[in-house]
């Protein structure tokens, strides 16, 4: 074992509470988020204070139940119909692909309200409006019918 999952100790020997509570309040935020990928459609909003586990955590849980992560590329210029290009190689990825995945997305991930739109589309109904052209969406199809 290493030094990560030995509780903190003060120079008297006593164990320190609040390295217990970290530890079994991570263990509990991992069960509940591996509950929520593993659940049909399941998504999960987290929230907390930057730097308390919550991107680890996703991971950790997603790896656990063995998806893949996805996670946007930020540059220099990325606006949104970049972000449409990614939410169709997602789309293209978990749904034609059958690859199950984890879409991460941080709150600096998101330079554009209008994101939050796309994000609030795809969450409500499971799709976002516009990403594929009829040529595009009649590819997607045909190769989904071959699979089915």
């Amino acid at each position: 074992m290493d030094d990560l999952n030995m509780p903190e100790v003060d120079r008297y020997g006593r164990v320190k509470p609040h390295a217990l509570i970290r530890q079994h309040i991570d263990y509990g935020h991992w069960c509940w988020i591996s509950c929520i990928l593993e659940a049909p459609r399941g998504y999960a909003l987290l929230i907390g204070v930057g730097g308390s586990g919550k991107q680890s955590l996703s991971r950790l849980a997603a790896y656990i139940c063995s998806l893949e992560v996805f996670q946007i590329a930020l540059k220099k210029d990325y606006g949104i119909q970049d972000l449409r290009v990614d939410l169709a190689s997602l789309y293209i990825k978990t749904g034609a692909k059958n690859l199950p995945t984890v879409f991460l997305l941080t709150d600096a991930q998101v330079p554009d309200e209008r994101f939050l739109v796309l994000i609030n589309d795809l969450l409500a109904s499971g799709e976002a409006p516009d990403l594929f052209s009829d040529e595009d969406m009649e590819s997607v199809v045909t190769g989904v019918r071959k699979e089915v």
